[in-house]
């Protein structure tokens, strides 16, 4: 086994979402006896998801990704685990990639999943302020972000697994749904490649957002000249700097305020225009910010 070469301990952690009520209870009740077979330890939870997204103003798909990181957040602090695994592969970056490339993102959107998330990051995925670490530090780590779904499935053959499947990544309600049946196989007829390459994208964006939000480190420490429970900037030094960097000032600056993390382009240009106009204009972003 890799945890043997790896010499690491492993904890499951499952989540039933109450979507699916019987199928899904047994799939927990799967996890759970499958961990016991090879002796790992094992968290079976269940979550309301259909309630938290009404609760939340999220989607389904936003609502449960919500409560797995908030499960898998709070298992790690309880454990004291160094790193969170989840088995994204690169067919699900691909289909990331794509969808965040239909919704109009920028540089940012584009580098998709990455394969290394440092704790202070990805916690807020979690969306629970609660969430204290302490001297822990738990990374999120998808060492599968590489391999291709195909791949995967045929290590499960060589093996005879039946690996359990989830009905409800077909429903066609969902953009990524049709994306993933749609778009993917059109662009596979393409380039039989095509997830290795926007595998590839994904990794080059990701080098320019670093870049960008270090840039912005250096800018942020006299750019921001009050911080309480505002953030003013000056305005001279707001003017010296690059569109990229404004856009990804504001940004921040949002996120800082409270916002999500998914403002859209079209309010990010109308507030950096606001900023750039300086006293007297006053806009209203999502979120009530």
């Amino acid at each position: 086994h890799l945890r043997d070469d790896l010499a690491c301990d492993l904890h499951v952690v499952h989540l039933d979402h109450r979507l699916r009520g019987a199928e899904a209870a047994a799939e927990a009740a799967f996890v759970a006896e499958t961990a016991a077979c090879l002796n790992l330890p094992c968290t079976v939870e269940a979550v309301d998801v259909r309630a938290l997204a009404l609760e939340r103003n999220l989607n389904l798909h936003a609502a449960g990704r919500l409560a797995r990181y908030r499960l898998l957040a709070r298992v790690a602090l309880t454990i004291g685990a160094q790193a969170v695994a989840t088995a994204h592969h690169a067919d699900d970056q691909a289909e990331t990639v794509l969808l965040h490339l239909v919704r109009g993102a920028g540089v940012a959107g584009l580098r998709g999943m990455r394969p290394v998330v440092a704790w202070e990051e990805w916690r807020t995925f979690a969306g629970d302020p609660s969430l204290q670490a302490d001297h822990l530090r738990p990374r999120l780590i998808r060492p599968l972000l590489d391999v291709p779904r195909a791949r995967i499935e045929a290590y499960c053959t060589e093996r005879g697994l039946t690996p359990r499947r989830d009905p409800s990544n077909a429903d066609r309600r969902y953009l990524r749904t049709r994306i993933r049946q749609d778009v993917l196989p059109v662009l596979t007829a393409l380039n039989p490649q095509i997830a290795t390459a926007l595998g590839r994208t994904a990794a080059d964006c990701a080098e320019v957002a670093d870049f960008l939000e270090q840039e912005l480190d250096r800018a942020w420490l006299t750019l921001v000249v009050a911080r309480a429970n505002r953030i003013v900037f000056d305005g001279r030094r707001w003017r010296d700097l690059p569109p990229a960097l404004q856009h990804a000032a504001l940004r921040r600056a949002y996120a800082l305020l409270g916002g999500s993390d998914t403002l859209g382009r079209d309010d990010v240009v109308r507030a950096c225009d606001a900023v750039g106009r300086g006293v007297g204009k006053r806009i209203e972003l999502p979120g009530g910010v």
